[in-house]
């Protein structure tokens, strides 16, 4: 029986991280009240970094990732880094 050797299915099991969680707010702030939006930007930081945290602690093989973004209807998404130019986190 010649050929192709067999290569096993991949078995992904419950060892690789297979859930995700979202968290979305909306806020109606009017766009020229800079300051207003930077708040809530500054607190989406604070709690990714908190989120962030816990999820390290509990975590049992593979590094968490977090992302947060800001998804504007006129501008578009935009990501919000919450590590400064080092990698390090900003809160």
């Amino acid at each position: 029986m010649g050929g192709a050797a067999c290569i096993p299915p991949v078995y992904w099991g419950r060892d690789m991280a297979t859930t995700t969680y979202r968290i979305e707010l909306k806020v109606d702030i009017d766009a020229s009240l800079t300051d207003r939006h930077e708040v809530i930007r500054e607190a989406c930081k604070r709690q990714a970094a908190v989120l962030l945290a816990t999820a390290v602690l509990v975590s049992d093989n593979r590094k968490p990732q977090i992302a947060v973004f800001a998804e504007d209807f006129f501008d578009g998404t935009s990501e919000i880094s919450i590590y400064d130019e080092n990698g390090e986190l900003l809160a």
